[in-house]
């Protein structure tokens, strides 16, 4: 899968990233394009992906987190149901939230009169989606195989799921097929040129290889959407739900030799895989303690200075489908 850029056509070029699968410890390389810095993993066709994603990573029994960090995601999947509201000032419709996780927004969005369809790649996965809402659930290896009729969504929503797909590109075709013309697209995904990526590099928590095929850039990700025909008519790069926690993990993989280990005691399936006997993990755990509290003010200070420079550690964007 070395290929080239899937927005520029080029072929990789300036110095490619090793990383560390923080589940199976198996390693993988990502090159990049130095036009637009979007970078794609170097994985075989025949990866089984779905070896990549046990109970562990996917969580159990409706939860996936700590119940404190649960609550905190819940909203902030409130807050993004309230996202879609602000750009979308018309009567409720029909939405499709792709890789729709438990459906949180989509419960908030059916209580106000939304028609609401999500999709998990994974059967175990959908059946988390316990929110209560009518939400119609399909489990299929991807969009196209849904068979939704064109013109069919009022609103598409990718939140951190556009990375994760072999192909980007043509998944973005399908939804320009199914949305309605002047429909609503919004992408969310890890700012791969981000302070936070930068200066962790091979150890950034959202590298997630090989669970992400790529990492996107504010300008690659802005030319593959215009290159489908939709218009662009926000992009940010400020998430105080996914950008200051990545940043706040950066800070403690630096300090700390254990890596991404805040994420994996806040997770329940991973922590339970941890070592506790070992005396290099108690030596990170001290650590941790120590430098928690300040590395988190030291987060939220870097994370809204480097989003104001466009260097934030998320790309938010909402596009309009032209037709």
């Amino acid at each position: 899968m070395i290929g080239r850029c899937i927005a520029c056509n080029e072929k990789s070029g300036g110095r490619d990233i090793v990383s560390i699968d923080h589940l199976t410890r198996r390693t993988f390389k990502l090159f990049r394009c130095v036009s637009c810095q979007i970078a794609w993993l170097d994985v075989p066709a025949d990866l089984d992906v779905g070896a990549y994603y046990p109970q562990a990573y996917c969580g159990g029994k409706g939860y996936r987190f700590h119940p404190a960090i649960e609550l905190l995601v819940r909203l902030f999947r409130k807050a993004r149901a309230r996202f879609v509201l602000r750009y979308w000032k018309r009567k409720p419709g029909r939405i499709l939230d792709v890789g729709c996780g438990r459906a949180v927004m989509l419960a908030e969005l059916d209580k106000l009169g939304w028609h609401c369809i999500g999709t998990e790649i994974s059967e175990a996965s959908s059946k988390l989606a316990g929110s209560g809402a009518r939400v119609i659930l399909h489990a299929e290896p991807s969009l196209e195989a849904c068979g939704f009729p064109s013109d069919y969504f009022d609103v598409v929503t990718l939140w951190h799921v556009f990375e994760h797909l072999r192909n980007p590109v043509e998944t973005l075709k399908e939804i320009k097929r199914i949305l309605k013309p002047d429909g609503l697209l919004v992408i969310e995904v890890p700012n791969f040129v981000s302070w936070q990526a930068r200066f962790n590099e091979s150890n950034w928590i959202y590298l997630e290889a090989p669970r992400h095929f790529y990492q996107f850039s504010p300008k690659g990700l802005l030319k593959i959407i215009k290159a489908n025909c939709f218009n662009v008519v926000y992009l940010r790069t400020l998430s105080l739900e996914i950008g200051i926690f990545g940043m706040f993990q950066s800070i403690l993989n630096l300090i700390i030799p254990r890596k991404n280990l805040f994420f994996l005691l806040m997770n329940k399936g991973e922590r339970d895989m941890l070592d506790f006997r070992s005396v290099s993990l108690l030596f990170s755990l001290a650590l941790l303690v120590i430098f928690a509290l300040p590395g988190l003010v030291l987060s939220v200070f870097l994370e809204l200075a480097s989003s104001l420079m466009g260097c934030g550690g998320v790309i938010r964007s909402v596009a309009r489908n032209v037709k």
